[in-house]
C-alpha cells in the first residue's frame, strides 16, 4: 500500500461513508424500479377490469387512478416527521410539490399508498399571490 493512499484502507471515515451511501443509493434505485414495475402492472390490471365491468367512473373520479402513470404522481417516497414545537417552512421552486405536500398533510389529497398521521394541532397560512399595478 502506498503511503497516503486509502484505496484499500477502509478506516477512512469519508470513504466508508461514501461506500455506504453508494450502496444505499443502489438499493433505493432497485426498490424504486421494482415499485414502478408493480404500479404499472397493477394499473394495467385495473384498466382491464374496468373495461370488463360496466361502471360510471371517469378519469375525474378520484378512486379511478388506473389511468395514472408514475410520472404523473407529484410526490413519491415522502418521509417527514416534525417534533412538537418545531416551526417548519416549506420552500422550493414553482411546481415542485410544496402545496401538494401541505395539502397531503392536511388530508386534502388522497394518498395512493402509505399513511399520514397528524397528532396535535396544525396551523396553515396559505399565500395568495397578487400583482400591484403601481409603484411601491
Amino acid at each position: 500500500q502506498v503511503e497516503g493512499s486509502d484505496e484499500t484502507d477502509n478506516t477512512n471515515p469519508l470513504a466508508k461513508e461514501l461506500t455506504e451511501k453508494n450502496w444505499e443509493l443502489s438499493l433505493l434505485q432497485s426498490q424504486l424500479e421494482e415499485a414502478e414495475k408493480k404500479i404499472k402492472e397493477l394499473s394495467n390490471l385495473r384498466k382491464k377490469t374496468s373495461r370488463s365491468t360496466t361502471s360510471n367512473s371517469t378519469c375525474d373520479d378520484p378512486e379511478n387512478v388506473g389511468y395514472m402513470t408514475t410520472s404523473m404522481l407529484c410526490l413519491k417516497r415522502i418521509n417527514f416527521e416534525c417534533k412538537p414545537g418545531q416551526l417548519i417552512a416549506v420552500i422550493g421552486g414553482v411546481g415542485c410539490g410544496k402545496s401538494s405536500l401541505l395539502n397531503g398533510i392536511l388530508g386534502e389529497v388522497r394518498e395512493l399508498s402509505g399513511t399520514t398521521e397528524v397528532k396535535g394541532k396544525l396551523a396553515f397560512f396559505s399565500q395568495s399571490p397578487f400583482i400591484l399595478n403601481a409603484t411601491v
